[in-house]
């Protein structure tokens, strides 16, 4: 790439693996795909987790219903919520992502899901002081 230029990096997930955050010389970013200005060397690591490891030790399952889904879901958050909540496909890849503004002011978020294909979806609560997660399906 040339100095000054815009260069555009993707983490894209195997199966089974979900795209965590990206480490850009000591700092953490969560935007993916991520664009930085190159102007200079950079150390950039894209880190992943296996959906397995999410889903094996849920220690505060989310509460979402229905389940199965097919138009909406609704995710009822835990007093207090602060962070993002996203959701991803069984590929891993990110369908939905909802910030901190939004969660903090709310204790029910209402999803649509009716452009989603059937599958296995993980809805992460990525908190300050914990992570939660959920299974769902979406059934047509």
């Amino acid at each position: 790439y040339e100095e000054g230029s815009i260069a555009t990096l993707t983490a894209t997930p195997d199966p089974e693996w979900i795209f965590l955050h990206w480490i850009v010389n000591e700092e953490t970013l969560t935007t993916n795909p991520l664009q930085i200005t190159v102007d200079g060397d950079k150390d950039v690591v894209a880190v992943f987790q296996t959906t397995e490891s999410i889903t094996e030790h849920i220690v505060n399952p989310l509460v979402i219903y229905p389940n199965p889904a097919k138009d909406f879901i609704t995710v009822e958050l835990p007093a207090n919520s602060q962070g993002v909540l996203q959701v991803f496909d069984s590929k891993g890849v990110m369908v939905s992502e909802i910030k901190n503004d939004i969660i903090s002011s709310h204790q029910k978020i209402k999803l649509d899901v009716s452009s989603w294909a059937d599958g296995i979806y993980i809805v992460v609560l990525n908190d300050q002081m914990k992570r939660s997660a959920s299974k769902i399906s979406i059934q047509k």
